[in-house]
């Protein structure tokens, strides 16, 4: 399994994908961020 993450300027998105021969995306997980470090990982 192989786990790509990107971070934008309005989303982290998360996506797995069992080869990246023939890349077929299993499964994306998309979080908004609030461009805010503390709020975006909910540290206080």
């Amino acid at each position: 399994m192989n786990i790509i993450i990107d971070v934008g300027g309005t989303n982290i998105r998360v996506a797995g994908f069992k080869s990246l021969n023939q890349p077929k995306i299993i499964k994306i997980l998309k979080f908004p961020v609030e461009n805010n470090y503390q709020i975006d990982f909910n540290f206080h």
